[in-house]
């Protein structure tokens, strides 16, 4: 009998579709043993059964087609807005309805859909029916790694985030004299009295000579270098001493010098006798010995007689004679080099200087002189006017090892006016 005057051809067409792909018929021909008589039992289409062979076939392939229907009955329910299989008219197909005897009716196995039942979790899921306990919920906190509440378990970001703590810094020695008790990381900044007791100072770099330019030989030059450590509040005190060995100091020089840094100190003893001579330095701070440096020992020793190189040369006498209105002066020089008995041979440039500073009169002399006796000589220059003041320069050559030395200019200290 053909239904197609009673059903819906859209929704039948729909029908033949998942039919089609659940049997593995053709679409058409499950559409056309539809149409027929209402039922997919091969009764119209192009692979409709003639023989009962091959009706059996198609037995056959319907029991597996209904094996398979069955476990696709739930979609079939939900793609049908719960209609059931039956909205496709297959009941007789799969053996259910009550007119069937019992041994084709199928009830098909429970398969339960594991998941998350949770509605208020983070991964329910809405198509699970059975809750496998893997729901997750948010969890509320701080998730930034940089704040002082960083929740790494945290979830959901709550806005509860704090800056990050920083430790107070500050003195955390309770002795020190800036102690912060509020302090709760020590940056270093501790300051303490100072102390005496811990300030430690050295003499370095001991010297001890004659001094280059002393002509007698008996000065004594004694340097070091001073070290002190955590003196920086306080001056050392330091004492040169120069004694001899057995006999308390015979010279004694003091001083002080900063405790903050290094220093060089040096110090001179001139006019020292003959003898053996030890320099001593003592260093103390407030009263405290610090430290106590004895030097190696120097002589003094008997000198020769010291002998002048330079000649000494003055202008002992000056006379003016005026006469026919010519003025003449008259110059008696004296000349000395002491510690020589031999002649010396000098050369002396005498220069007669106006008031104005202006050479009136110049002009070089030869001289042989003997050290330890007195030589004059007189210069006669006439030319020279009435009433004007006049002064002598001296400039005295003479020979040494080095070659030939020339004094500084000598100016007579007395001016005369003729």
């Amino acid at each position: 009998m053909s239904v197609a005057d009673d059903v819906d051809l859209v929704a039948l067409t729909e029908k033949a579709e998942l039919l089609a792909e659940a049997t593995g018929r053709d679409k058409s021909d499950v559409l056309a043993d539809l149409l027929d008589d209402g039922e997919l039992n091969f009764s119209s289409g192009a692979d409709a059964v003639i023989e009962k062979g091959i009706l059996d076939k198609a037995n056959e392939q319907a029991e597996k087609a209904k094996t398979l229907l069955i476990t696709l009955m739930p979609v079939i329910a939900i793609l049908l807005g719960g209609g059931g299989a039956e909205m496709l008219g297959i009941t007789d197909f799969t053996g259910m309805n009550g007119d069937d005897d019992d041994e084709y009716y199928y009830e098909p196995p429970y398969e339960p859909i594991w998941g998350c039942m949770a509605v208020d979790a983070d991964n329910y899921d809405p198509y699970a029916t059975d809750d496998d306990g893997s729901c997750v919920w948010p969890i509320y906190g701080c998730m930034n790694p940089a704040a002082s509440n960083y929740d790494e378990s945290a979830t959901v970001e709550d806005g509860s985030c704090e800056p990050e703590h920083e430790d107070i810094k500050g003195c955390t020695d309770s002795n020190a004299d800036n102690y912060d008790p509020e302090a709760e990381e020590d940056d270093g900044s501790c300051e303490y009295a100072p102390s005496v007791e811990d300030c430690t100072v050295g003499i370095h770099n001991h010297y001890r000579g004659h001094e280059a330019n002393d002509a007698e030989q008996d000065a004594i030059m004694v340097s070091f270098r001073v070290v002190p450590d955590d003196c920086d509040d306080f001056d050392i005190d330091l004492s040169i001493e120069l004694f001899q060995n057995g006999h308390a100091p015979n010279y004694t020089h003091q001083t002080n010098e900063m405790g903050g840094i290094e220093s060089d100190v040096s110090h001179v003893f001139d006019e020292i006798p003959v003898g053996n001579w030890i320099p001593k330095v003592k260093a103390g701070v407030q009263g405290e010995p610090k430290e106590n440096v004895n030097f190696w020992a120097i002589d003094i020793e008997e000198q020769e007689p010291a002998c002048e190189e330079n000649p000494f040369f003055y202008a002992s006498e000056i006379v003016w004679n005026v006469e026919n209105n010519t003025t003449e002066m008259k110059v008696r020089l004296d000349a000395d080099l002491v510690c020589s008995e031999e002649t010396e041979y000098i050369e002396v440039d005498i220069i007669i200087k106006n008031s104005t500073n202006q050479t009136a009169f110049a002009q070089t002399f030869g001289f042989n002189i003997t050290g330890t006796e007195l030589d004059w000589r007189s210069i006669t220059w006439s030319g020279a006017a009435a009433n004007e003041t006049y002064s002598i320069h001296l400039d005295i050559w003479w020979e040494s090892d080095a070659g030939w030395r020339r004094t500084d200019d000598v100016i007579h200290s007395d001016e005369s006016t003729p």
